[in-house]
């Protein structure tokens, strides 16, 4: 089980990989519940999830209309 590490010794909340493999192409989740792929390789999809973070933290993304792109009807 992974903690953030401001979360060492607070309760215990379980946190899944967020990067994954479906047919040989990668997605990541977000804590929205939206699946953002397909990327073909793992380093490509590690380094999407990244610029996401970030640039969701930064405030310089909509996060809704970024993750608009990516939800199913």
């Amino acid at each position: 089980m992974n903690h953030r590490n401001q979360e060492e010794g607070s309760p215990c909340y379980f946190r899944s990989e967020r990067v994954y493999n479906v047919n040989n192409l990668w997605f990541f989740s977000t804590r929205e519940g939206v699946d953002i792929g397909p990327f073909d390789t793992k380093e490509d999809v590690q380094g999407e999830l990244m610029l996401f973070i970030r640039h969701a933290s930064e405030g310089s993304i909509k996060v809704d209309a970024y993750l608009s792109k990516y939800k199913t009807q």
